[in-house]
């Protein structure tokens, strides 16, 4: 039976109706949240997440235990807020946490946090929020100017919900109806002044907990609404160029920490910040260069002194994120000095927007054994192989890459062949790696840059030159020694294509600069840049210097899709060699006697000179 158009025309007109009423209510609930919280569960783009109702700061005696988690909905955040510095108590953030569909209508919740400056100050965001700060006289901490208006800045933040939760840490805590958009889901502690968090829909809280014993102030960050995922960046070759950033060795600390062997040397009574320092130099670089990928070849973080491992590695990820430039890492020895700390900080890494980093297959030993493509019209023209060199094997020396990495490489390799067969050019392939493989010590090998120090490789090995090669790898460059930049023409693999094995030369001014050259000069620190160039099947390699930002040592390392020798001279011939090095160690040397972590660390003077090619950059 058809039913007559005036029907149909009146039912259209009710449907429309109603889809333009539900909207409407939606807009105004967006604002003013009227509906319950069981309504806003059923919505089709709705995100269930859980909801914090109340925060709160617990101290207990170091040998006993504090509220156990999950008892009355409390849980506590895993970071002790003094880092362990206190003799007799350690102190935790709790937070009570429900599922928003478990939420009654009366159910308050923490919309916001604020951190006073002092005991009894009222916070600068709490005048801000009440709109005090142009009414009654404050001092920019938030300090009213007379009791009266101090007391009424209280009364009017105790209406909007605001709550002095802990004088003596400094804690206030906003209270409000809940809001799908605008109810804090989500608590993270850090630490230090400089701490950053940058996570979408994450926001740092200006200030610090007071906690007597803590060396650094814990400070919080609240995510307000739903966990946004990011989305994962796909590496694309355009206009057949791409270049690459090697950052190694940055050595980063939660909180200040004074630069270790800086060029040239502190003047009496400067100071000098090591991290600052080094993202000060990292930003400028990765501004004047532009690259498309940053790689962080290991040690991001001062391993077991770094205070707090997520604070320093997020400082050490910050200048990628900011400029939204893909970003992939592998471990060195320091970032798993604590045990199951590359797992920890792996999860870390795999939620930070414009991560590439991935833990690899629980088949192969470590954590970061994987490979990423940068393709041409989705062919793989680009491949970059990423291996765990894990930490020490024993007290005499370090680990070397097991044989299940290598053959999961192989793997990957195999996965993407037919992809490359359909190439129209010459597939390039590069590997990253923290520990050197023992073929660097092959030091009488063509080599342009500069050697100041002994190559400290594992003893162990098990193939790792030749599966490179295998697998058409033409270049691998680390970390490990701070104090060496070199690229080293390797052909010591009967049957297998020469390879340059290079290094990124040490960035961070938190870890070693020393090792002299013959005028008496530390390390500078530098940071290595990629070209290739996919038309020509080429790389081609520079450093940049912090000091007056010099370019130095450019030179082709892989011409045709073969590693090319542009130094002209025969490999293993004693003329190649540009500079005098420095005595090997032993095999069984112990790293820690070379590279102690103080700064009263042994002058080692190897007779070298940095490299001939110096040219400044405007």
């Amino acid at each position: 039976m058809r039913l007559p158009r005036l029907w149909i025309r009146q039912l259209v007109k009710l449907f429309a109706g109603i889809a333009l009423l539900c909207g409407a209510v939606l807009l105004v609930d967006f604002q003013l949240n009227f509906l319950p919280s069981s309504v806003h569960s059923r919505l089709p783009l709705h995100t269930h997440s859980p909801i914090v109702t109340d925060i709160k700061v617990v101290s207990c005696l170091r040998l006993g235990s504090c509220l156990p988690d999950g008892q009355d909905g409390w849980y506590k955040h895993p970071k002790e807020l003094s880092l362990g510095k206190a003799w007799f108590s350690k102190t935790y953030l709790y937070t009570r946490r429900f599922w928003d569909e478990d939420l009654y209508t009366s159910t308050r919740v923490v919309l916001d946090v604020a951190i006073s400056s002092a005991n009894g100050v009222v916070p600068l965001e709490v005048v801000e929020d009440i709109g005090a700060g142009d009414t009654v006289s404050s001092h920019t901490d938030g300090s009213t100017s007379s009791q009266a208006a101090e007391k009424a800045i209280r009364e009017m933040a105790l209406k909007l919900g605001w709550v002095e939760q802990d004088p003596d840490a400094g804690l206030w805590v906003k209270y409000g109806k809940y809001h799908p958009s605008k109810s804090v889901s989500a608590v993270k502690v850090l630490f230090g002044d400089d701490a950053v968090y940058p996570l979408p829909g994450w926001r740092l809280v200006e200030g610090g907990l007071k906690i007597g014993s803590a060396p650094f102030p814990p400070r919080l960050a609240l995510r307000t609404g739903p966990k946004q995922v990011p989305t994962k960046p796909n590496l694309q070759i355009f206009n057949q160029q791409f270049k690459i950033c090697q950052l190694t060795d940055l050595h980063m600390r939660a909180g200040t920490h004074p630069c270790r062997d800086p060029e040239p040397p502190l003047r009496d009574g400067e100071k000098c910040d090591a991290d600052a320092k080094t993202l000060g130099f990292i930003n400028d670089a990765l501004d004047h260069e532009k690259p498309d990928l940053i790689v962080y070849t290991g040690d991001m973080i001062h391993g077991s002194a770094s205070g707090d491992p997520e604070t320093a590695l997020l400082k050490a990820l910050s200048p990628a994120i900011e400029r939204q430039i893909p970003f992939a890492a592998i471990f060195g020895n320091h970032d798993g000095e604590v045990p199951g700390n590359n797992a920890e900080l792996m999860k870390i890494m795999q939620e930070l927007p414009f991560s590439l980093a991935q833990a690899g297959s629980d088949n192969a030993t470590g954590v970061g054994n994987y490979m990423l493509t940068a393709s041409v019209n989705k062919n793989p023209a680009l491949t970059m192989y990423f291996l765990d060199t894990h930490t020490r094997k024993d007290r005499f020396g370090y680990d070397c890459i097991h044989k299940s990495q290598l053959d999961y490489m192989r793997e990957l390799h195999q996965s993407i062949a037919p992809q490359q067969a359909e190439y129209a050019h010459i597939p390039l392939a590069m590997a990253f790696i923290h520990i050197p493989i023992p073929e660097y010590r092959n030091v009488n090998n063509p080599m342009v840059g500069t050697y100041r120090e002994a190559v400290i490789a594992p003893s162990c090995d098990e193939g790792s030159r030749a599966m490179l090669s295998d697998i058409g790898v033409s270049v691998v460059t680390a970390g490990h020694d701070h104090c060496n930049d070199q690229c080293i023409l390797d052909n010591s693999v009967e049957g297998s294509p020469p390879v340059w094995l290079c290094y990124g030369g040490g960035t961070g001014y938190g870890g070693y600069g020393k090792y002299p050259d013959k005028d008496g000069l530390n390390y500078q620190r530098r940071i290595r840049f990629f070209d290739v160039d996919t038309q020509g099947s080429t790389i081609s390699s520079y450093k940049v210097v912090h000091n007056h930002y010099q370019t130095i040592d450019r030179q082709i390392l892989v011409k045709n899709g073969v590693a090319y020798n542009e130094l002209d001279v025969s490999i293993n011939s004693e003329d190649s060699r540009q500079h005098d090095h420095p005595p090997e160690p032993a095999a069984s040397s112990d790293r820690s006697q070379q590279k102690a972590d103080t700064s009263s660390e042994g002058t080692v003077e190897p007779d070298t000179i940095e490299s001939e090619e110096t040219t400044k950059v405007e």
